[in-house]
């Protein structure tokens, strides 16, 4: 079935197949998540239902990751919401998927020791390690986004949050961003959030202007290069690797207009970009937006 805010990856053992998983549907009415694992073979075009006992939940705004060490996948967070959404709530579950066997197998860590719930973040790889950068929460409150960078270590099973070395940049808070796999750690790009800023409105009584706060979209155009140095042979077990942040010179043909929600793959030390979404006119009534 139709849907949106599923996952697709290659199949890291079979370079004929593509997986997919999950995503959601919404009529206008109702809203319908799946949790449906889905194989497609390139050089028959044709998709194969897959039955495994341990599928996760149903969700959408989840992010996968194969793993490059042992040619796995992994998969982490996620939303669903009930039909006429009353209910809704963030995962914070993690996946490891045997692309041979199809098989899930949940992975339990420590609470406190590992990534918060969240949807809308990404994953990659690097060496041993998952990268998990990102995303947002959604309480019936406020939507938060989320700063937090976390390394998960596929031979020692553990998550590690580093810490940043003190005074150095780091990237704004955001979803819907692209990560990508680099040598020498990952390459962040793009995003969306949204940011707290004052409206200024009709004259009141008494002759000032009424001032109100709202949030305002804002779609991010940085590139960020994540520096990660694992540890030496000679750390004690379950050393974390060093990571830093180094920003990247805006280029001068990014891509034009900015937009959200694009997609990005890895192909030969570089990232290919399709689509998104650009907010071409705002109104107090709402966006319009242009795909």
């Amino acid at each position: 079935r139709a849907r949106a805010s599923a996952t697709i990856i290659p199949n890291p053992q079979n370079t004929n197949e593509l997986f997919l998983f999950g995503g959601e549907y919404f009529n206008g009415a109702l809203a319908h998540f799946f949790n449906d694992l889905y194989v497609y073979r390139i050089s028959s075009d044709s998709w194969t239902l897959i039955q495994s006992q341990n599928t996760p939940p149903n969700r959408s705004g989840h992010a996968w990751t194969i793993n490059a060490n042992d040619k796995t996948i992994y998969l982490f967070g996620g939303e669903f919401s009930s039909p006429k959404q009353g209910t809704f709530y963030h995962y914070n579950d993690f996946y490891r998927l045997e692309p041979s066997s199809r098989e899930w197998t949940r992975i339990e860590s420590p609470k406190g020791k590992s990534p918060p719930a969240r949807s809308g973040h990404r994953m990659t790889y690097f060496k041993q390690y998952i990268v998990l950068f990102g995303g947002f929460q959604d309480t019936s409150q406020a939507t938060k986004y989320l700063t937090d960078l976390w390394l998960y270590d596929t031979v020692n099973y553990v998550w590690h949050c580093p810490i940043l070395p003190a005074a150095s940049q780091k990237p704004d808070a955001r979803s819907s961003f692209t990560l990508l796999p680099h040598e020498g750690g990952a390459v962040m790009y793009g995003g969306y959030s949204r940011v707290k800023s004052t409206v200024v409105g009709k004259q009141v009584k008494g002759g000032g202007a009424a001032q109100r706060n709202v949030l305002k979209p804002m779609v991010h155009t940085d590139s960020w290069f994540l520096r990660i140095t694992p540890p030496s042979a000679e750390s004690p077990p379950n050393t974390p690797p060093t990571v830093r942040w180094e920003r990247r010179k805006k280029p001068a043909n990014a891509p034009n207009p900015p937009r959200a929600g694009a997609t990005m793959a890895h192909h030969q030390g570089r990232g290919i970009q399709f689509g998104g979404v650009h907010d071409v006119e705002e109104s107090e009534e709402g966006i319009d937006s242009e795909f």
